[in-house]
């Protein structure tokens, strides 16, 4: 069943004229209340998530793991949504 689909089962699909297009920008392997903000986003049914865009938080990232280490959190988290 596609998210659209249950969530107007249940009532809660708003109208699309409603909806907001978000764009999520993150530092998702920095601290824990990141990964509770992008489920927030993803199953909010008002927000309509066009993308996820991983930053990352150190000041000096290792060499070569600046965008992968904060992607690889974000799809390793939410692979089931």
């Amino acid at each position: 069943m596609e998210r659209s689909e249950l969530l107007a089962r249940l009532g809660f699909a708003p109208p699309e004229a409603c909806r907001v297009r978000v764009i999520i920008d993150t530092d998702a392997k920095n601290e824990g209340d990141d990964d509770f903000a992008i489920l927030h986003h993803l199953l909010t049914p008002q927000f309509d998530v066009r993308g996820i865009c991983a930053t990352h938080f150190e000041v000096k990232p290792p060499k070569g793991a600046c965008r992968p280490t904060a992607w690889n959190a974000v799809t390793r988290r939410y692979a089931a949504c």
